[in-house]
């Protein structure tokens, strides 16, 4: 309880992941044009084209579950693995998926 007698609420830390954060940042980049395409962004951040492109199709997730990750409130189970899965297309088959 606080001073006035009301419950405290606890403090819950963000769940923030930041591979999955990379996604949204390195879609960024491509889009405003500071990286030109997924082969140059691959070379800059040292990574191989295959990974960054896995990692940029995060961007295809249903609107709500991004907005989760980019805020750490995802299921605290969510998994890169679970993200580059076969999901579903349809963004409410994809919430269903990964239980959000």
């Amino acid at each position: 309880m606080d001073a006035q007698g009301q419950p405290v609420k606890p403090v819950v830390k963000p769940n923030i992941n930041p591979v999955l954060v990379k996604s949204y940042r390195w879609n960024q980049q491509l889009e405003s044009g500071a990286a030109l395409t997924i082969g140059t962004l691959a070379k800059r951040e040292g990574r191989n084209r295959t990974y960054v492109s896995r990692i940029l199709n995060l961007m295809m997730l249903a609107p709500d579950v991004i907005a989760s990750i980019l805020e750490g409130t995802q299921p605290p189970t969510m998994q890169l693995q679970d993200l580059t899965a076969s999901l579903p297309i349809e963004w409410h088959k994809q919430k269903q998926a990964l239980k959000c």
